[in-house]
């Protein structure tokens, strides 16, 4: 027994001291050993196959699975009427679906209604508000019905007319004009009427300045023409006697000479009357009574056929004398057309026409100017006309001398036959009838010796003016004429700048008058455009997505509302999710998704309903992009789930060449290549066309250069570090 034990404890040292000296042996290194191994391993290329496969992509996530989340609801401005009091008047209830267009709560007897949309109600919708809050509006009344139209916008009377027709249909009546409108309105119609008034007034005025320019017009034509006549009478005064004076003299004094001759006419008429009777009464009661009265008679007829010659001389020379005076007086006023026309041609070819006092025409000018042709023209007849009547008076003078020497020479001859039978009467009755025919000759002497010597005062009479005014005239008259009818010019043009000032002044009052109007009529319209049906602010409450369910009531009929009244959620259920900020380009709206859960039998399909345009949104990481899913068929054990979703993004049609995407390496052109390795242990470069990307393997097109399957491909290099 102890002999076993000391074998066992010899064994047992001999087992430790060979341990120790094996452990000592291990630890023991000479310097050169010790050198090798500290320095390190020669690094070396990591390398993977290329792959010959059929790439699937999928964007894998993670999704939960329950209904829109909860919106409070709250009134976004003031009801139609403004009540003071915000009282609910009639409340839905929990669980109620409310779609677009419902009225979601009755206050103070107002509907709060849904519609959907992204813009928040800020502002109350009157009549012709622009904005895409309108535009939201709109789209709304033409999805339920009420807007045929092409929403836009632009609040018009055609969408008024729909929000009419939509309260109307809810029960309510839509907000209106109020009085305060109906009292703007006749205030905007009272001050068009009061402008419009300002306009007759103003036009009014302008009419009386326009009559009193007009009459200054013409009251300066005739001053001018007054001051043409004075100047053309002081010319006349200073060059000498007024001829047409001297003429209208002349032809006085020939008109007296002419009742002298027809009173010295008569009386001869009447004295040979008397004698012929008492020719007769002699005849009676002597020799050759006939003879005698015969004489007498002849010399009688002798005496009128002389009177009669004198008479017609006279009345033929006076004739041809008042033509000449007509001539003349044509003449003088032919002279004076023709300087007006004159003065009017030469003012309108100064840029004035004469009656307007504006710029003239073309039409205007050639007017004046061929007026100037007519008075030349008449100026000329009437010197040719001067000139006939003194070649007239001429041939009437030499026929009436011819016709009065003639009678003469009768008178003389039947007084002489005369003579050579009168015999003294001796009768008694015959001396009583000689006797009162000589009474009769003496009577008759009388009468025709009264009118002679009337005639003769007249003739007297005409010839002292005729001598008078050959007498060479003063022209101070005719020089203060001239310096009044200067001063009545000078009035006159200033009336005429007056007039034109009224007139300006007048015309500027029109067009104020008129821009008040219009600006009126804008305000009214522009009044009557913003006044009709309206919608108030507090009246619309717009959310992203209808319809939804109510899921408490904050504030129930008959109490006062301060803040949210209600709170409501989707009535769909949907998956929401997100995506890498890598993936996301892979993801599309519209596009498939499969749903998958150890409680459905097999995947659901989907569709992705929405993509969020930037990362960060509705609670996500700051990395990731929100995405909402829709599904028909999801059970309600799901909700509240989180469950897998598969998104479809693309293949390849059959087997391709991959590579890791470790495997690629962009070139300074922008190109991508892959590094080979050969057996011999070189390397070289391929350059690819990369291509669709899926699980960490990227397909690739060699595009100069060969690789095919099996070929190594360098993904990075080892260190060799221990």
């Amino acid at each position: 027994m102890r002999r076993a034990v000391a074998v066992g404890a010899v064994l047992l040292a001999v087992s430790v001291a060979a341990g120790l000296g094996w452990m000592a042996a291990r630890n023991i290194r000479s310097p050169a050993q010790v050198a090798l191994e500290a320095e390190p391993p020669a690094p070396s290329l990591i390398t993977v196959e290329v792959e010959r496969t059929e790439l699937v992509a999928d964007v894998i996530t993670r999704a939960d699975v329950g209904y829109d989340d909860p919106v409070s609801l709250r009134l976004g401005g003031a009801l139609g009427g403004r009540p003071s009091t915000l009282i609910v008047t009639s409340a839905r209830e929990r669980g109620d679906e409310l779609s677009e267009g419902a009225v979601a709560v009755e206050v103070s007897g107002r509907p709060v209604f849904l519609l959907q949309g992204g813009i928040p109600v800020y502002r109350d919708l009157l009549p012709q508000a622009e904005g895409p809050d309108v535009r939201q509006v709109e789209e709304a009344l033409a999805r339920l019905g009420y807007l045929s139209e092409e929403p836009d916008e632009l609040l018009t009377p055609a969408t008024e007319v729909a929000v009419e027709a939509w309260y109307a249909a809810a029960g309510y009546e839509a907000n209106g004009i109020s009085d305060e409108d109906l009292l703007r309105l006749e205030t905007a119609g009272e001050a068009v009427k009061s402008a419009e008034q300002g306009v007759r007034t103003a036009q009014d005025q302008l009419e009386a300045a326009e009559d009193r320019l007009a009459a200054a017009i013409r009251q300066e034509d005739n001053a001018r023409y007054e001051l043409a006549q004075a100047r053309e009478a002081l010319a006349e005064a200073r060059e000498g006697p007024d001829e047409l004076a001297i003429r209208q003299a002349r032809s006085a004094q020939a008109s007296a000479e002419e009742q002298l001759a027809f009173a010295q006419a008569d009386a001869e008429r009447s004295v040979a009357a008397a004698e012929r009777a008492i020719i007769e009464a002699e005849a009676r009661e002597g020799p050759d009574e006939l003879a005698i009265r015969q004489a007498r008679s002849a010399q009688a007829s002798a005496e009128e056929q002389l009177a009669f010659a004198q008479a017609d001389a006279e009345r033929s020379v006076a004739a041809a004398e008042r033509a000449i005076i007509e001539a003349e007086a044509q003449r003088e006023r032919a002279a004076v057309d023709y300087a007006a026309a004159g003065y009017r041609w030469d003012s309108a070819r100064l840029g004035v026409h004469p009656d307007t006092g504006t710029p003239p025409t073309g039409s205007q000018l050639e007017n004046l100017r061929q007026a100037v042709d007519v008075a030349s023209s008449a100026l000329d007849a009437a010197e040719r006309g001067i000139e006939e009547a003194y070649e007239d008076l001429d041939r009437r003078v030499i026929e009436t001398d011819a016709a009065i020497r003639a009678a003469a020479d009768g008178l003389a001859e039947a007084r002489s036959a005369l003579e050579d039978l009168l015999v003294p009467p001796d009768s008694a009755a015959a001396e009583r009838e000689i006797k009162e025919a000589y009474e009769d000759l003496d009577r008759r002497v009388i009468e025709t010796g009264a009118a002679i010597r009337a005639a003769a005062d007249g003739l007297a009479e005409a010839r002292s003016a005729l001598e008078d005014l050959l007498v060479p005239p003063d022209s101070a008259a005719e020089e203060r004429a001239v310096g009044n009818a200067r001063d009545a010019l000078e009035d006159a043009q200033a009336e005429t700048e007056d007039a034109q000032s009224a007139i300006e002044d007048a015309e500027a009052g029109v067009e104020d008058a008129e821009m008040e109007v219009i600006e009126a009529r804008d305000a009214l319209v522009e009044l009557e455009d913003r006044t009709g049906i309206w919608i108030p602010a507090g009246e619309l409450i717009f959310l992203e997505r209808l319809p939804v369910r109510v899921d408490l009531i904050t504030a129930e009929t008959g109490s006062s509302v301060t803040a949210s009244f209600m709170t409501v959620s989707g009535s769909e259920l949907a998956i929401r999710g997100s995506v890498l900020d890598t993936d996301v380009a892979l993801v599309r709206e519209g596009g498939e998704a499969l749903i998958e859960d150890s409680l459905l039998a097999e995947p659901l399909r989907g569709e992705i309903r929405h993509v969020a345009d930037r990362p960060g949104t509705n609670g996500v990481a700051s990395s990731r992009y929100y995405i909402e899913i829709v599904a028909e068929g999801i059970p309600d054990e799901l909700v509240g789930s989180n469950v897998k979703v598969v998104i479809p993004v693309g293949g390849t049609a059959g087997e391709v060449l991959a590579v890791p995407a470790a495997a690629l390496s962009a070139t300074a052109d922008g190109s991508t290549r892959v590094e080979v390795r050969e057996p011999d242990g070189t390397t070289r470069f391929v350059r690819v066309e990369p291509g669709l990307s899926a699980d960490g393997l990227v397909e690739i097109t060699p595009l100069d250069g060969e690789i095919a399957e099996g070929d190594l491909v360098v993904i990075g290099v080892a260190s060799g570090d221990r």
